[in-house]
């Protein structure tokens, strides 16, 4: 009995002494079962576990597949790959108490997804490793950026972008990074095939998108002979282009093309009129210097500006012609002279209602007066009258009080001191040189009513 009592202790002291030396042991070293990642480091020091990690990251083996084809093998060492000191593994080392290293034997310590963090890889290695294995992008699909694109039928919309087929070596160096931190040796190379570099979800698309339903949501509205004409978004969409530095930049030719096309429909210029006269009814009176047209060159250049502006605008266009009402439907009014050659009268209305109900002497045979929708455009008073008499084939010089012009062919209303009689057949034997020679009293009236501009229609 005596033997076995000593021979239990002697045991207990062997325990002991072996606990004590483990516990010297593992002041300098990694405790039992102690693993950094998918690498066990346990009974290692410190210097020992890293050169440990970096050994066996470097053996680590990676397999690259594409569509389910195994292409090649590569290892980690063939990247030269570098796994950088980490604060996790000296602070695992130094907070592990040595006294457990009993309880690691069979419940070890795991520092978890921390080579991730801490391990290098080269894009420029990992693109000289798959040379290696004639894996490169030569003849690979091209990636291809997203576009802003146009159709008639679908206006301006975003084409996406396409992955294609090359290789993104930055992607797939952080997948093999990735690989030894999930401890899965396979990568598909799908998984890293290159990103368009404009996607359509991107700043710049985004960005161009919105600016160009600015611009085709605004509101241009241009005013001409009473109406009010909203550009319409289909017109806007089929101006606007982009150059080579995305820039927006709009189509003149279409933009002349639009405005001709009002000008074509609303101008008054050269064009005949339908007159209610006062005394024959409705006349057609021959188009004269009367009328106005859309300054076309102007309108296109204020357009574009509205169009980059991006603002709303309601404006009258931009007119030119003769007359004082450029841009109205019914550019005669109610305030004009009638000339009636047919019945060899005048007559001026203002406001409609009449001033002025004269007899006349209009031009003889050979000197006709023209007919024509015209207007003032000078009045001259106690001046002269100067010319040539291809009747009596004389240069004439003659005063007049009043001088009404009221189109490029030298014809005009003035006061004729010379006539005995005015009105009926006068014109036949005694008329003008084409001129409206009118009693002095009446032109007298008019001269002293009128404006410049006023519509003057002549016609039979």
């Amino acid at each position: 009995m005596k033997k076995v009592v000593i021979s239990g202790v002697v045991s207990l002291i062997t325990l002991g002494l072996g606990y004590l030396g483990g516990v010297g042991y593992y002041a300098e070293k990694f405790t039992p079962n102690t693993s950094y990642g998918s690498v066990n480091i346990g009974n290692l020091t410190l210097a020992e576990a890293e050169k440990q990690i970096n050994e066996a990251i470097n053996k680590e083996t990676i397999t690259l597949t594409e569509k389910g084809k195994e292409l090649g093998k590569i290892t980690l060492g063939d990247l030269g790959v570098e796994v950088a000191p980490d604060e996790i593994l000296k602070a695992t080392y130094e907070s592990q108490d040595p006294s457990q290293w009993v309880v690691n034997l069979f419940d070890g310590t795991e520092v978890k997804n921390v080579l991730g963090h801490n391990v290098t890889v080269d894009s420029e290695q990992v693109k000289g490793a798959l040379d290696k294995l004639n894996i490169t992008n030569d003849g690979r699909e091209k990636v291809v950026d997203a576009v802003i694109d146009y159709s008639d039928d679908k206006g301006y919309f975003v084409e996406p972008g396409q992955k294609g087929t090359e290789i993104d070596y930055d992607k797939l160096s952080a997948a093999i990074v990735d690989s030894l931190e999930q401890d899965n040796g396979k990568i598909e190379l799908e998984s890293v095939y290159a990103d368009p570099n404009i996607g359509e979800d991107s700043e710049q698309v985004t960005k161009t998108m919105d600016y160009i339903n600015q611009i085709l949501d605004t509101k241009i509205t241009l005013q001409v002979a009473g109406d009010d004409i909203t550009i319409p978004r289909e017109e806007l969409q089929k101006w606007i282009h982009f150059d080579a530095n995305n820039d927006l930049y709009v189509d003149e030719e279409m933009v002349y093309a639009y405005v001709n096309a009002l000008n074509d429909k609303y101008s008054t210029e050269g064009k005949d009129r339908q007159f209610e006269s006062t005394l024959q009814g409705t006349v057609t009176v021959p188009a004269g210097i009367l009328g106005w047209s859309i300054d076309v060159d102007t309108e296109v250049q204020q357009i574009i500006a509205d169009i980059h502006n991006g603002q709303d605008v309601t404006r009258k266009m931009a007119f030119y012609g003769v007359g004082n009402r450029l841009g109205e439907k019914d550019d005669i009014g109610n305030t004009y002279v009638e000339i009636d050659l047919t019945n060899q009268m005048m007559y001026y209305y203002v406001d409609g209602e009449v001033l002025v109900a004269t007899n006349i002497v209009s031009g003889k045979y050979g000197t006709e007066t023209i007919p024509g929708a015209n207007a003032v455009i000078e009045m001259l008073y106690d001046t002269h009258l100067v010319g040539y008499n291809p009747t009596l084939k004389v240069d004439y010089k003659v005063p007049v009080d009043y001088w009404i012009r009221f189109d490029y062919q030298a014809q005009g209303i003035h006061d004729a001191s010379w006539q005995w009689s005015f009105g009926g057949d006068t014109y036949v034997n005694n008329g003008s040189l084409g001129c409206i020679n009118t009693p002095l009293d009446q032109v007298a009236i008019i001269y002293a009513n009128i404006t410049y501009g006023t519509p003057v229609l002549v016609f039979h």
